[in-house]
């Protein structure tokens, strides 16, 4: 899929959807944390892979793959802004770089699933919707 095929009837909808993805990850992000009894080490890493393989295939979904680059690097600096925002503010949280490297790996991990047709996803969708 190197270019859209056709315009999206709910492209607005779509990337206001994604906004509020964004948003979701920015608050979760910077939300003093205390941590959660009984959870077990490293499940945080697979919700930054989880979080940024989401962010990666909605928003490939709604580009032409020639953007993709382009998303992935502005996603893998929002990730780590978020990282140094934790290390700088006073918030029972820390900067840590694996958790930069999850990022990179969901961002990774979308881009290979959106190229593997994940990334049609809105016409699917809207094909669906029509048919209902």
């Amino acid at each position: 899929m190197s270019s859209l095929p056709q315009p999206l009837a709910y492209r607005r909808l779509w990337l206001a959807l994604g906004a509020v993805l964004i948003i979701t990850v920015i608050a979760s992000s910077l939300a003093p944390w205390g941590g959660t009894p009984g959870r077990f080490p490293g499940v945080d890493k697979l919700e930054h892979v989880a979080a940024y393989l989401v962010l990666m295939a909605w928003f490939a979904g709604l580009q032409p793959r020639r953007a993709w680059r382009w998303l992935a690097l502005a996603l893998l600096a929002m990730g780590a802004l978020l990282e140094l925002a934790q290390g700088a503010m006073d918030m029972q949280r820390t900067a840590d770089v694996r958790d930069v490297l999850a990022n990179a790996t969901g961002i990774g991990l979308g881009a290979v699933a959106s190229a593997a047709g994940l990334a049609t996803w809105p016409y699917r969708l809207e094909t669906w919707l029509a048919r209902i």
